[in-house]
């Protein structure tokens, strides 16, 4: 609460920072992130990777360097949670520089709590003492105890906009570092070749970063006891990479050979098979369209993936009743 006649407003958000998710503290040797919120992050990073496979994921797979990475991510950058694997760092850093600066922060949030109660409770006793003085025969008491609480609430108040300076500081350090171990972090991840660049291993990996090196990250996040799916988008993806393992030069050859894959029998069952024969008016067009782009031929059938899912999001009346007629 400000003090009277003043504009600037105290929300009570400057003792959050929802940016990530610290541990609870505990006896013994401190956890950087518990796995509630290790579960909850792989969760919406899994969601985000599949619904943009093939956006990102080609480009991904052949990123040399960091702005590489940042690059491949583009696609993802109004997705949450995915801020430090697309924001710019000007910063290097190491987990422990990182680890003192949130620490410096927790500090300040705890300072700043401390001020704004101070600063409320000199409010509500300023507005008793207002109060009495409307009672006749104290006025020169009530004044004098007015002015003390006011220089009190006063102070309070100062301290508060130092404190909430300092920690929006110290908060855009924490964001730049964070970054830069995060994109250092994946960029290590993709560079291992230790697991196949699939949406769960990437979600696995980078569930944890940068609180935990991606390392550690897999092994907590296989342990969780949820064994999450593979999602439609990757698996769609998965199939027409599949389709077009070698990329005729003929956009023509190459929807020929998409829908011979796509009616042969042994993958009639699936699910994925199924809505892109479903689907298969979008994907002919989308296989036409890019196949004709001047671009590297491994990243055709990603190209054509994210074309589909383009035309797919928003069907007009004559899209639908084209759809109905060529379904396989």
């Amino acid at each position: 609460m400000a003090i009277d006649g003043n504009d600037d407003k105290l929300t009570g958000e400057e003792l959050f920072d929802f940016s990530f998710f610290p541990a609870k503290p505990r006896p013994g040797r401190r956890v950087e992130i518990e796995d509630s919120a290790l579960r909850q992050r792989r969760s919406n990073l899994l969601t985000s990777f599949d619904a943009h496979w093939s956006e990102f994921a080609w480009e991904l797979g052949r990123a040399r360097n960091v702005p590489d990475i940042r690059r491949a991510l583009l696609p993802l950058r109004d997705c949450s949670g995915l801020d430090d694997l697309v924001f710019e760092s000007p910063q290097s850093s190491s987990s422990d520089e990182l680890r003192r600066c949130r620490r410096e922060a927790d500090e300040l949030r705890r300072r700043l709590g401390v001020a704004m109660n101070e600063e409320q409770v000199c409010k509500e006793r300023l507005d008793l003492v207002r109060n009495a003085q409307r009672q006749p025969g104290q006025e020169i008491h009530w004044e004098r105890v007015s002015a003390e609480i006011m220089a009190k609430q006063a102070s309070a108040y100062d301290l508060i906009r130092s404190l909430r300076a300092k920690l929006a500081t110290v908060n855009l350090s924490i964001r730049a570092k964070g970054a830069y171990l995060s994109q250092a972090e994946l960029l290590d991840f993709v560079r291992s070749k230790r697991y196949a660049i699939t949406p769960l291993n990437l979600a696995n990996a980078m569930a944890g970063v940068p609180f935990i090196a991606w390392r550690q990250s897999v092994l907590r996040c296989r342990n969780l006891k949820e064994k999450p799916l593979p999602g439609l988008g990757y698996l769609t993806c998965k199939e027409l990479t599949q389709a077009l393992r070698t990329v005729p030069r003929s956009a023509e050859v190459a929807a020929s050979r998409v829908k011979t894959y796509l009616q042969d029998r042994k993958h009639g069952g699936r699910y994925e098979v199924r809505k892109l024969k479903d689907d298969w008016y979008y994907l002919r067009l989308s296989i036409l369209t890019v196949s004709e782009l001047e671009q590297p031929r491994a990243s055709i059938p990603y190209r054509i993936h994210a074309e589909y899912r383009r035309r797919t999001a928003i069907r007009s009346p004559h899209d639908l009743a084209m759809e109905v007629d060529e379904r396989l």
